[in-house]
């Protein structure tokens, strides 16, 4: 199932990145609600949702400027619920494959229940709270990990976030490393 929609983009800079993790904390709350807690899926930084190790979701953000106009973020989310693509550098799963019989439609609605929760928690408590709920989901402090940032190859271990989101690895010679873009791989 893919979708996408439209969300305001941040205008505080600080909180540029929110938008990914409240879409990706709303994803895979969405699998724990319509699964009631039978798959709790983790998040590979910053928006790809895991169930036992293999892809069933992936976020996609678009920023959109508008002349004279606020900029827009188109939100493009992909869920696995009958299939999944097969030649995929990552391993891949879909609901049906663990168990999980939900139509689009239900899917969507949920989702969109957990998309408006997950930004009331945002507007009412802060990014803090969104990267709080993000950690519980998300890798853990000294989990192994591979970032490829273009050619560029990082092994080092998760050392948590920066208080924009940034992941935060320190590599084999003990150095800090901040990455704002990358795909992240778990060892």
């Amino acid at each position: 199932m893919y979708f996408s929609f439209l969300r305001q983009s941040e205008k505080n800079n600080r909180n540029l990145f929110a938008p990914v993790f409240i879409a990706a904390l709303s994803v895979a709350h969405t699998i724990i609600y319509v699964t009631k807690n039978k798959l709790i899926p983790s998040i590979k930084w910053p928006n790809d949702i895991l169930i036992n190790k293999s892809k069933i979701a992936g976020i996609l953000i678009e920023n959109i400027t508008i002349p004279d106009k606020a900029d827009v973020l188109n939100i493009g989310i992909g869920i696995n619920i009958i299939s999944n693509p097969k030649e995929v550098i990552y391993p891949a799963t879909n609901l049906k494959k663990e168990n999980v019989t939900i139509s689009p439609n239900e899917m969507l609605n949920a989702f969109f229940m957990q998309f408006v929760k997950i930004n009331k928690i945002f507007e009412n408590n802060g990014i803090e709270m969104i990267f709080e709920m993000w950690n519980d989901l998300g890798h853990k402090i000294g989990d192994p990990v591979s970032v490829k940032v273009g050619s560029k190859e990082i092994i080092g271990k998760f050392n948590g976030l920066t208080k924009e989101g940034a992941l935060i690895i320190i590599d084999k010679l003990g150095n800090k490393e901040t990455i704002l873009a990358g795909d992240v791989f778990a060892l």
